[in-house]
């Protein structure tokens, strides 16, 4: 057979033609695996969105808040403390609010002596305020202690310390 290339008719024997409807081809889009443009595009965003909340927090991820001297002088009583406990020692922390020298006495079986006697540093709109000439924090060796209550002033912040007298536990509280 001879095929005229006018002749339609016998051409679709020849040439197999994939004929669909324009329903058939939607149906067979919709089955693809795979995302759209906007898909993608929503993704994209989203991520941009939290990079741009994360990297900020990360950034500062090795940086603290600035230690105050509310923050060195809990420290300091919490180490008096643990001190007293550990060493069966009766341990005194004297503090001068006005020239921010301490000194830490203990007193034991070995006998008695100074531990430390040196100064905090504050800063310098920070200040110790009491109607005391000198504050006393003695702790037992239980980890009681006898102690006074001093209200640390910073810049913008007021807090007080406080020291519970059956736990020894020290704690400093924004006003």
């Amino acid at each position: 057979d001879v095929v005229v290339a006018g002749d339609l008719r016998n051409q679709r024997w020849l040439v197999s033609v994939n004929v669909q409807t324009e329903c058939a081809m939607k149906s067979a889009r919709g089955n693809r695996p795979g995302f759209t443009l906007m898909e993608m595009a929503v993704c994209l965003v989203i991520m941009a969105v939290a990079a741009a909340v994360v990297v900020p927090a990360i950034s500062r991820l090795g940086e603290g808040k600035p230690e105050t001297a509310g923050d060195q002088l809990v420290a300091l009583l919490k180490q008096s403390r643990n001190f007293a406990i550990e060493r069966n020692y009766t341990v005194t922390v004297r503090i001068d609010p006005v020239s921010s020298r301490y000194r830490v006495d203990t007193t034991g079986t070995g006998g008695m002596g100074v531990y430390v006697d040196t100064m905090f540093s504050l800063g310098d709109a920070e200040t110790l305020e009491t109607s005391l000439d000198r504050l006393q924090f003695t702790f037992r060796p239980t980890g009681a202690v006898m102690g006074d209550t001093v209200i640390v002033r910073g810049i913008g912040t007021t807090s007080v310390l406080s020291v519970d007298a059956w736990t020894g536990e020290a704690k400093l509280v924004a006003r």
